[in-house]
Order: structure tokens, then C-alpha cells, then sequence
């Protein structure tokens, strides 16, 4: 993997730092660190501009997070039911905090363990 990472950066550079930051602050599991890591050591080599690698993962990082924000804010519970099962229960708390609890049976895992219920999410800043 890091043989195609490199091959990504040294060959989009700053477009493929800002993707994959921003993606990843925005909360889908990409790679964007690795991304910085290798795109900071092709600076290193002279390959590209660490003062520019800094101000786009920068960049990235601040509009990815504040997309995620305002995704949550603006489609709130709606957004978050359509994604777990609708036996699942919401309950909200002060501060916008919500926290989704699932029983255990729908997770083989945490059924083997006997835990019963199990709370899995607490989002802040999600419209009540």
C-alpha cells in the first residue's frame, strides 16, 4: 500500500494531500495520514514544498471537519437513523450529544461477551 500512496502523492501532489485530509476529517476512513507522512517525506527530498504540504493539509483538514459539522447539524437525527437498524435506540443529551444504543444481539461480538447493551455512537453538534 504505501508503494501506491507514494505513486499517488508523487504524482498529484498538493490535490491528492487536500483529498485525502479532508475526506478523512470529514470522517470516512481513509488513509490521510499516511498521505501527510509520505507527502512531508517527499518534501524532504526536495520533491515538494513542505511549507505548501503543511498549508494544504491544513486547508483540508479545516474543511473537512467543517463539512462533517454541518452535515450532522443540518440533516441531524434524520442523517443518523437512515444508517442503523430500526430497532436501534436514540437518545439524546444536553449540549446536542446523541448516543445510539443496539442490542447485542445484532452483534455477534459483543453478544459472545455477554454485554447485553451496548452504546456505540456519541456524536456532538447532531440537531436534535
Amino acid at each position: 500500500m504505501h508503494s501506491s500512496v507514494t505513486r499517488l502523492v508523487e504524482s498529484y501532489g498538493y490535490a491528492v494531500v487536500f483529498f485525502f485530509v479532508a475526506v478523512e476529517s470529514l470522517g470516512i476512513p481513509l488513509p490521510g495520514e499516511t498521505v501527510l507522512v509520505t507527502a512531508a517525506a517527499l518534501a524532504a527530498l526536495g520533491h515538494l514544498n513542505i511549507w505548501l504540504v503543511i498549508a494544504v493539509a491544513a486547508a483540508g483538514g479545516i474543511i473537512g471537519d467543517a463539512s462533517g459539522y454541518w452535515i450532522g447539524r443540518l440533516g441531524g437525527l434524520a442523517l443518523l437513523k437512515r444508517g442503523i437498524p430500526a430497532d436501534t435506540a436514540l437518545t439524546t443529551g444536553g449540549e446536542g450529544q446523541v448516543a445510539a444504543v443496539i442490542d447485542a444481539e445484532s452483534m455477534p461480538a459483543a453478544d459472545a461477551t455477554g454485554a447485553g447493551r451496548l452504546a456505540v455512537a456519541r456524536l456532538r453538534g447532531v440537531s436534535r
